[in-house]
């Protein structure tokens, strides 16, 4: 548990010891496309020049119905979990040099349909392959003509957690978790945006998604799902560590004002990480020695969210490690 104080009219946010009473607020209820059960296949292709087959159907499963799906549980406090069928090795007729998408969905269809499943039974499809020169490198997403959410993974380099999360993230809805540098102040006018940067966020590195992600995605500030503060007013308030469930609040949000550039409202997001779960890939950074401050400007594909350097400058590598907002 973390009680910080902010100091909302000169725009300064103090952390430090302190306690608060929250007014409750009714919440409204978590959309049905981000909770629940998620229906996602799992399909291995392959192609005529490259049969090698670089994880098993078992292996597979366990990685996105087990693992993928445990960081989704974890990530929505108990509300979104993953089921459904992985199917084994299919071959797409060209080679990896002629690679497209439409290859591998129509091998990946024909492969359900010959189990007996139809793919309109399913919401995610997630697609594993050998390395393709033809396709994008690493992983990536797209949604299809009927709704359904693509996700593509090029290469066993990418059989990952992280990988196909982040990619998964996208179909969520979710953008890029990037981060501000600054030179001398944690936001100012001499700034730029870093893609990706964010330390402690899956969808810039690793880690939970943060706390704008889960109110966008109906895992905050809904019914069944922690509170978060909306804090109006300077005072003090108590959030919870972010990574486990209950009824305390993980995240306080501050409207900043309206970007005179664009007209969308600025906030900033503070929330409080410990090195537990999915966040234990952060163990031993100083980004848990305080609070993170990101700022958000909401829109409605999705918007920006950017982590706050609260020490800039402080190493040549790895400089947003330490950016926490620490007691003082």
């Amino acid at each position: 548990m973390s009680l910080i104080r902010l100091q909302i009219a000169t725009g300064v946010l103090l952390a430090g010891a302190a306690c608060s009473h929250v007014v409750a607020q009714t919440a409204p209820p978590p959309p049905a496309a981000t909770t629940g059960e998620q229906k996602t296949a799992v399909i291995l292709v392959n192609f005529v020049d490259d049969a090698t087959q670089p994880i098993t159907p078992a292996a597979a499963s366990n990685l996105v119905h087990g693992q993928v799906s445990d960081f989704f549980w974890e990530n929505s406090y108990n509300k979104t979990f993953l089921s459904g069928d992985t199917f084994d090795w299919a071959t797409a007729p060209v080679t990896k040099a002629e690679c497209r998408w439409t290859y591998i969905i129509d091998a990946g269809n024909k492969a359900m349909l010959a189990a007996g499943k139809n793919p309109a039974n399913y919401k995610h499809f997630v697609y594993l392959y050998p390395k393709a020169t033809g396709c994008p490198t690493g992983g990536s997403n797209m949604i299809g003509p009927n709704g359904e959410m693509q996700v593509f993974i090029n290469g066993a380099s990418g059989f990952t957690v992280p990988m196909i999360a982040h990619e998964m993230g996208h179909s969520f809805g979710l953008l890029h978790s990037d981060a501000l540098k600054c030179d001398k102040t944690p936001i100012g006018d001499a700034c730029s945006m870093i893609n990706y940067g964010d330390p402690s966020d899956t969808m810039g590195t690793s880690g939970h998604f943060n706390a704008y992600w889960k109110e966008r995605l109906g895992w905050l500030a809904t019914q069944g799902t922690p509170p978060l503060i909306n804090a109006a007013q300077s005072g003090r308030y108590v959030i919870d560590r972010f990574e486990t469930t209950g009824t305390r609040a993980k995240a306080v949000k501050v409207f900043k004002g309206i970007d005179p550039s664009n007209g969308r409202e600025l906030w900033y997001y503070v929330e409080y990480r410990q090195a537990i779960g999915v966040d234990a890939v952060l163990a031993n950074k100083p980004a848990l020695a305080g609070v993170q401050v990101r700022k958000v400007s909401p829109s409605g594909s999705g918007g920006s969210s950017q982590f706050l350097d609260m020490t800039p400058n402080s190493a040549t590598s790895g400089d947003f490690n330490d950016g926490a907002l620490a007691v003082g």
